[in-house]
């Protein structure tokens, strides 16, 4: 009889890594996307100094309050039934955040999101230690920082290639990398009313 912790790994414990890889990655994604977004949504929102700093911290008060309150609900409950619908969820809410049509709805979105992110913080960690082999237990709950870190930056890699798209009412502005350079360094906002250095 084989010891739990010394199984040989399976597609089981395969399908565990790269859920929950790909779920971190998420996370990181998710998190670093709103920094530069914010940028884009102050002049169509509206947005004050006030709202800008609510909606840019409010994943993390979301996060604090899904990793606090569902630790207890997965011990209860079980964490299958909530690692189950849990992306499905955030990707729903994520993709709801391009509909929005006020700040206040943003910001219910993103409380919204971080809670979900607070949730595969604990759910995912806990599966992957209870479920992997102790031979490789330490370099896969390793790897999850590295995902984490990998989805923050694509997070700006894709923010400043969707700059660097021309739209209608900004045609010329961020089509090259000096541009985008421009964008972030001096424009901000501003890319998107009127082209960089007019």
């Amino acid at each position: 009889m084989v010891d739990y912790d010394e199984t040989p790994l399976r597609p089981f414990h395969l399908r565990i890594v790269i859920a929950s890889v790909g779920g971190v990655f998420s996370d990181g994604f998710g998190l670093g996307i709103i920094g530069i977004s914010l940028g884009y949504a102050a002049p169509r929102l509206a947005l004050t100094p006030v709202w800008m700093g609510l909606l840019g911290g409010a994943s993390l008060f979301g996060l604090f309050a899904g990793a606090l309150l569902t630790g207890p609900a997965a011990d209860r409950f079980g964490r299958r039934p909530i690692y189950a619908y849990n992306m499905v969820v955030l990707g729903a809410l994520s993709l709801l955040q391009g509909f929005i049509h006020s700040a206040a709805e943003l910001l219910s979105l993103r409380l919204a999101i971080g809670f979900l992110l607070g949730t595969d913080y604990v759910v995912s960690k806990a599966l992957l230690t209870e479920f992997t082999p102790r031979r490789l237990r330490g370099r896969v709950l390793g790897s999850l920082s590295i995902a984490w870190a990998a989805g923050y930056a694509c997070a700006y890699v894709v923010a400043f290639a969707l700059a660097g798209a021309p739209t209608a009412s900004c045609p010329g502005c961020c089509s090259r990398a000096q541009s985008r350079v421009c964008w972030c360094c001096r424009c901000g906002s501003r890319c998107l009313s009127r082209p960089c250095g007019s």
